[in-house]
């Protein structure tokens, strides 16, 4: 018999031509090596700031954040949160809201902000994120 040290620091007595044995403890380590790093990729946080009060307004009423397309991460997200910046008093300078990620598309700025039209930027792709209930840290409330 030989002693062997695992990844996860457990010990495991092997009997010498105990092949099967090896194999299948591999196996189980790539097996939760996959699950570690599948629970990992599903919680990708992107922080996105809320330049105003407007945007906090439309996030809570409609469910929705716009990123311009040009300034758009290129790696997958999964959900959002939203730092307020120190113009929100003494509700700013933190995250007090985040989302899971519903989907995206592209669209331009004035349709995304109809009362906008004639801003500099109406015509620029715009991504317009959906996302699903939006939820107060409870350290925030």
């Amino acid at each position: 018999m030989r002693e062997r040290d695992l990844s996860d620091t457990c010990l495991l007595l092997i009997l010498s031509g105990g092949k099967i044995v090896e194999n299948m403890v591999k196996n189980q380590a790539k097996e939760k090596d996959k699950k570690n790093k599948k629970d990992r990729k599903d919680k990708i946080v992107l922080v996105a700031v809320l330049k105003n009060k407007s945007d906090l307004v439309i996030l809570l009423s409609e469910n929705w954040y716009r990123i311009p397309a040009k300034y758009a991460p290129k790696s997958q997200f999964n959900y959002l949160a939203f730092y307020q910046p120190a113009l929100f008093g003494c509700q700013g300078k933190r995250i007090q809201y985040y989302a899971r990620v519903s989907n995206c598309q592209i669209t331009k700025r004035g349709d995304l902000l109809p009362d906008e039209v004639n801003h500099p930027k109406a015509h620029d792709d715009y991504f317009r994120v959906r996302l699903s209930k939006i939820k107060k840290l409870a350290w925030a409330t």
